[in-house]
């Protein structure tokens, strides 16, 4: 198996575009978390290829940061992090009560929100230090790209010279994407493809962990579409 991720990173490397570890349910994570972290050591000597996913609403989340962190400045090599809310959070919380341990994820999505916007904010300051950190903050939370936003502009990071982009999924708050693009933020659109029958319930999951800010957002989103739309066909 090591064997062919690292044909991928290699490849990665080769072609000059990034490698990005999706994350899974805890079960899986440690092992693809040592997996992420190897290939980090090998293709991120003078840059970064490789980025791992943090789950940030698990509880451990913080202490693997750490981790990684202080092993990438012992060892010399790019940190890449990918930091995401996490999309299992139901399927987490059963096994656990099933099978009779504590429950892994953050009692409240405020705890879960205090986390993400702490962990980002350490990444940054060490990035402020020595530079050699990679991030994506992918969020369709528009509090936490406001502070970021204010974290970057606090510790005089941009996303031209730092490495610093966020992302939001296509067609899940376009809103927040235009906004930062117009702000000269470097920000990315996820575009998920393949076979419907896989694609639809990784959807599904996005929505789900999205749905405490998408709730309230889904009138506002349509009158701006149809702002837009109004606009585009006037003005053909």
């Amino acid at each position: 198996m090591m064997e062919r991720v690292e044909r991928l990173a290699e490849h990665s490397s080769l072609q000059q575009v990034r490698l990005i570890v999706d994350a899974e349910h805890t079960y899986f994570q440690t092992a693809i978390r040592n997996i992420a972290i190897q290939l980090m050591k090998k293709f991120n000597q003078s840059e970064s290829v490789v980025l791992n996913t943090i789950q940030n609403y698990l509880k451990r989340s913080r202490g693997d940061l750490l981790a990684d962190l202080d092993l990438s400045r012992r060892e010399g090599f790019h940190l890449g992090v990918k930091m995401v809310r996490g999309a299992y959070m139901d399927h987490e919380r059963e096994r656990a009560e099933e099978m009779s341990y504590e429950d892994p994820i953050h009692n409240t999505y405020e705890d879960t929100n205090n986390n993400y916007n702490e962990n980002v904010y350490t990444l940054m300051q060490d990035m402020k230090l020595n530079g050699k950190i990679a991030m994506v903050i992918a969020s369709h939370n528009e509090e936490t790209v406001h502070i970021a936003m204010d974290n970057m502009a606090k510790l005089g990071l941009n996303t031209s010279k730092n490495d610093i982009t966020f992302a939001q999924l296509m067609g899940m708050c376009d809103h927040i994407t235009y906004s930062l693009s117009t702000a000269n933020y470097r920000v990315y659109k996820y575009v998920p493809y393949g076979p419907v029958v896989e694609v639809l319930p990784y959807l599904h999951r996005r929505a789900q962990e999205n749905q405490a800010v998408l709730g309230g957002r889904a009138d506002m989103e349509k009158k701006v579409y149809l702002k837009e739309l109004r606009r585009r066909v006037t003005e053909v």
